[in-house]
C-alpha cells in the first residue's frame, strides 16, 4: 500500500522532540487507521541501521507510524545532549502516543509499540503501564542492564564503572560538568559499546550521520544501570506480547530476554533468531530483516487491524 512520510514535531515535558510521520494512502477521518509508535535503541538516532525500513514496512501494510527521536538526540532538542535516561525516553514515547493519537487519521483505540535492543525494553514497560498501548513487539532487548553489564564486562570494568559514578557525583553536585562516555572505542578502552563489531558500525554511521556523535553522560550510563523491565514483564498480559529474540545475541544476551519472555502471560508469541544483535537489520541481514518486520507486522495486523 502506498504511503506518505512528512516531518513532524511534538512536546515532550516541554522540550521538542522531532519526528516521522508516516501515512498510508486512503487514511483519513473517515478511514482512521491503527498506530504504532517506535523509537530506536541506546545511544542512537530514527535514521540509524535501515530503523526506517521496519516503519516503511508498517506503513506499508496499513498501519500510521510515528518513528521519532528521543530528547537530547538526533533532530530533537533538549540539554546536555547525548543524555540516556530511561524514565526520561519513557516519557518521550508517551507523549509520542499522545502525538500520534490526536491525528484524525488514527484510531487512537488501535495503538501499538516497537522497540528494538534498549527501546525494546520501553516497549516492555509501556505495555505494561501505557493503558493507551494494545499491542506490542519488543525487538532484541536490553531487559536487566545491570546483569546485562555482568555478562558482557568483567568484573574489575564494573568497580571502575562504579567508582567513576560516585566521583561524578562529587563534581556534579559541586557545579562542576559531568562527565562524558565514548559510545565505541579501541579495544581495551572504556566505552559504552565495547566490542569492533559495534565500534565499525557506529564508524559507518557516522560517516552520513555526523552530528550522531561518539559520546554519552556518564550520568546515563548509572541511570541505565538502575533499569530492568523484565521485573514487570507479566504486568503485560493481557496486552499481547511479541518478542523476537537472536539466539547469538552479544550485546543483549538473549537468556535474559527468553526470562523476561516466560515471566510474561498470554497472549504472548515468541520469535528466535540465529545470528548477532543486528541480523535483525536489513544493513547487516536482508533474511533477518525480512523475517523480523513480517513476524512483527502479522502481531500488529492480527491484533489491531488495519485499514479496510
Amino acid at each position: 500500500m502506498p504511503f506518505k512520510r512528512k516531518d513532524i514535531e511534538f512536546q515532550s515535558e516541554g522540550t521538542r522532540c522531532a519526528g516521522w510521520l508516516y501515512l498510508p494512502e486512503g487514511a483519513d477521518a473517515s478511514k482512521p487507521v491503527p498506530g504504532i509508535v517506535m523509537a530506536h535503541g541506546i545511544a542512537a538516532v530514527k535514521e540509524m541501521l535501515d530503523v526506517p525500513a521496519f516503519a516503511e514496512a508498517f506503513a506499508e501494510a496499513g498501519f500510521a507510524v510515528l518513528l521519532f527521536d528521543y530528547r537530547f538526540w538526533g533532530a530533537s532538542d533538549g540539554e546536555p545532549r547525548h543524555q540516556v535516561f530511561p524514565s526520561a525516553q519513557i516519557e518521550d514515547f508517551r507523549n509520542a502516543i499522545s502525538e500520534l493519537a490526536r491525528h484524525l487519521a488514527v484510531d487512537e483505540s488501535r495503538l501499538g509499540v516497537w522497540g528494538t535492543s534498549f527501546a525494546g525494553g520501553h516497549a516492555l514497560h509501556l505495555g505494561a503501564f501505557e493503558p493507551r498501548i494494545k499491542c506490542v513487539v519488543s525487538q532484541a532487548p536490553a531487559v536487566d542492564l545491570l546483569r546485562n553489564m555482568r555478562l558482557v564486562s568483567p568484573p574489575e570494568a564494573i568497580e571502575a564503572m562504579r567508582a567513576a559514578f560516585a566521583e561524578d557525583r562529587r563534581r556534579r553536585y559541586e557545579g562542576e560538568p559531568g562527565a562524558i562516555l565514548p559510545v565505541v572505542a579501541a579495544d581495551g578502552e572504556p566505552c559504552l559499546l565495547p566490542g569492533e563489531t559495534n565500534r565499525l558500525l557506529r564508524e559507518r554511521e557516522l560517516k552520513h550521520l555526523p552530528s550522531l556523535g561518539n559520546e554519552i553522560t556518564l550520568a546515563s550510563i548509572e541511570k541505565l544501570l538502575e533499569y530492568a523491565p523484565s521485573l514487570i514483564s507479566d504486568r503485560i498480559a493481557p496486552v499481547p506480547l511479541l518478542m523476537i529474540v537472536v539466539e547469538d545475541d552479544e550485546l543483549t544476551p538473549s537468556e535474559l530476554a527468553l526470562e523476561a519472555f516466560e515471566r510474561a502471560g498470554e497472549p504472548k508469541q515468541l520469535l528466535k533468531l540465529k545470528g548477532g544483535h543486528y541480523v535483525v537489520y536489513r544493513s547487516d541481514s536482508q533474511e533477518g530483516f525480512e523475517e523480523a518486520s513480517s513476524a512483527a507486522t502479522a502481531w500488529f495486523t492480527r491484533h489491531l487491524g488495519r485499514l479496510t
